[in-house]
């Protein structure tokens, strides 16, 4: 009696099996990932330097898992361009499951900001007096003069050259105002983050390369 009882249940547990395994199955090319930005927020914000998380979330909707093995993008802020930046993570996404990549940026003051103005034709304190209002919207403090030694002064001051004293007290003065004029005529926001870029995924099924563009607004 026990035995016509456990022969059905049985059967029926392999047909719910076979099912499943036939759903699974019935992918048959691969879906593209998607990619989202949640926030973007400041770990220091200093004279020289400004650096800020960008956290990323990667989701894999397909019914089988995917390997994440390169992921770039382009980053910009309120259309001044920030940097590149590129890994290969080689992260395994599990079917329809996410993961969340915290990449850490790093822009200077001088070298992110005010060489590239220098380097497109301005002349070298005219570059980064143009770089002070982004460098405000990354909520980094107002540079002084001092921390880049433009137009050679500093070292020389630093070595007590006496013969630049009547040059230092003009050229600081009006580099200093420079920067303060730009400062103080520029607003703190609001500072939209924009990423462009890439991510490239691989499967049983093939691979694929999935471009995004995100943007994240902060007050």
């Amino acid at each position: 009696m026990l035995r016509k009882m456990y022969l059905p249940v049985a059967l029926v547990m392999i047909a719910v099996m076979l099912g499943a395994a036939g759903c699974a199955a019935q992918q048959k090319s691969l879906l593209p990932c998607t990619v989202e930005l949640g926030y973007i927020a400041n770990k220091w914000a200093g004279e020289e330097v400004v650096i800020f998380d960008t956290p990323l979330t990667v989701k894999n909707p397909n019914s089988i898992p995917i390997t994440l093995y390169s992921l770039d993008y382009a980053l910009t802020v309120n259309d001044m361009k920030l940097g590149m930046t590129t890994s290969i993570p080689g992260v395994f996404i599990p079917a329809n499951d996410k993961v969340v990549l915290i990449y850490t940026n790093f822009v200077a003051f001088s070298e992110g900001l005010g060489m590239p103005n220098y380097y497109a034709g301005k002349d070298y304190v005219t570059a980064h007096v143009m770089a002070v209002p982004t460098w405000k919207l990354l909520e980094g403090k107002k540079p002084p003069f001092w921390s880049y030694a433009a137009l050679g002064i500093l070292p020389k001051v630093l070595a007590g050259d006496a013969s630049t004293f009547p040059v230092i007290k003009g050229t600081v003065a009006a580099v200093q105002g420079g920067v303060d004029k730009a400062w103080a005529a520029a607003p703190a926001g609001p500072a939209k983050y924009t990423l462009k870029g890439k991510a490239s995924i691989s499967s049983s099924l093939g691979t694929m390369d999935v471009p995004f563009e995100l943007s994240y607004t902060r007050p």
